[in-house]
Parts: structure tokens; sequence; C-alpha cells
């Protein structure tokens, strides 16, 4: 389970760096349309830009941690320590320092300080944020600190039918978390929602979203006591992608099961 969270983190973590790459080709564009590209508000730009979006980056992959381990959140700290060193990494390669053995510019001294700099900035806000996480804190929030949502409580088990390619197929349920959550039915569920997130023809970010979901639910389907309000919003937001992106997603299956847990039939 160690590997799917931190897996889940570096999905989180990756689109990040793709907003951050976005960022600097804009600024980019800006420079180059405004005539000032290379000059000393152009370095000054991206430096920022990294900065921000490699703090966002941090945030955002603890966050995600923090959604699915909760308060056990803390003992991931080193890990994603190390990962985010890679990722910082990434974020440096993307600042355009000039090229060796060419004879330097004044641009060129001011770029190289500017980057300089933005070592010490990129390493600050990392050790910012597992700091964060050691203490407990994730983007901001306390790792304990979940959304509330309304639920009706009352439990049972399910027996539900899975229509696919012609055939009929029932996952039963024969193991019931204290609270009320059929856990046996919801990891079968969650089984098949990722063969056919698989196979779906989804863009890779909302297959992304989608395993990330599927992996708090078998984090949350395994602890003692299920968070039955989570488990509701997490498989809605599967069956929202699902229905946004025209996919059926075991959709009927979902909504059978998301059913059983409002209702407890």
């Amino acid at each position: 389970m160690r590997d799917e969270v931190l897996g889940s983190s570096r999905r989180v973590a990756e689109r990040e760096l793709e907003g951050v790459r976005k960022r600097l080709d804009d600024a980019t564009a800006e420079a180059f349309h405004a005539g000032s590209l290379h000059g000393s508000r152009y370095f000054h730009v991206l430096a920022e830009r990294s900065r921000e979006g490699f703090r966002q980056l941090c945030n955002a992959s603890s966050s995600q941690i923090a959604k699915i381990e909760g308060a056990g959140s803390l003992r991931y700290a080193t890990a994603l320590d190390e990962m985010l060193n890679g990722f910082r990494r990434e974020v440096l390669e993307m600042f355009p320092l000039p090229g060796a053995g060419r004879q330097s510019s004044a641009f060129d001294t001011f770029a190289r300080e500017v980057f300089a700099n933005l070592e010490q900035q990129l390493a600050q806000e990392q050790a910012g944020a597992i700091e964060d996480l050691r203490l407990g804190v994730a983007g901001g929030e306390s790792v304990t600190k979940h959304p509330s949502v309304n639920v009706d409580n009352r439990g049972g088990s399910a027996q539900i039918a899975v229509g696919g390619s012609g055939n009929l197929q029932t996952v039963h349920g024969n193991l019931q978390a204290a609270s009320g959550i059929d856990t046996r039915s919801l990891l079968d569920i969650l089984e098949l929602v990722r063969a056919e997130a698989r196979e779906a023809p989804l863009e890779m970010e909302h297959k992304d979203a989608i395993e990330d979901a599927v992996v708090a639910l078998e984090h949350e389907a395994k602890a003692q006591e299920p968070n039955k309000g989570r488990v509701k919003r997490l498989l809605t937001r599967i069956v929202d992608i699902g229905r946004e992106q025209g996919v059926p997603m075991a959709r009927s299956v979902l909504e059978e099961y998301l059913k059983s847990l409002v209702t407890g039939a």
C-alpha cells in the first residue's frame, strides 16, 4: 500500500510539474512579444513562477498523501522528501542558464545569480513542506482534517449485479466493517473500475484522477473503521469523471453501491 500511496502522490506532482512548465513557457512567450527576452525582468519572472509552481507541487503531493493516509501521513515525510528531490531538479533544469564554453555577458552573470537564489529558494520550499508534514500539516491543513459530508450512517452489506460485455457478474458482500461498509464488495468494485479505466478512451489526467481515487478508496476499505463519508465522496468523484467524459466506468455498479451507503439496503 505504501508504494501505491507514493505513486498517487507522484502522479499529482507530475501534473503540477506540467503546470510549472506551462508557466515558464508562457513567460518566455510574453517576454519575446515584449522584446525583453533574456532581460533582467525576464529572469526574475521565471524564478518567481518556478518558485510558486514548486511550492504548489510540494503542497499538492503532500496533501495527496494526507487525503489517503490521514494521521498516518507523518511516516511518509522521508520518502516524500526523496521524491521531491527529483522534481526540484527538474524545475531547476527548466531555467535557461547560458551554455558552457561561451563568453559571459552581463545578462548571463545576472541569470546565474538569479538561478543561485532560486536553488536556495526551492530547497527552502521543499524543506518547509517536509517539516510541515512531520508536524502533521499538509498544504496548510492538519492531516487529520477531512471535509464533512452528510451521509445516512445506517449500514448494510450489498449484493450487486455487474453488467459488462454481455455478461452478468455478481459482487458478493461478505465483510462488514464497523461503519456499515461492505468492504469486500467495495474492493471488488474497485478492481473492476481500475480494469475499465485502463482500457477506457480517457486522457491521462482523467485516468490518473481515477487511479488516485481508487488508491484512496482501497486504503479506506482496509482501515479498521472506514470513513463512510469519504468513501461516498471518492466514489462520487469516479462516477462524475465517467459521466463528464462519456465513459460508463461501471457507473451502474458504483451508483448501486452509493445507494447502499445511504439507504443501508
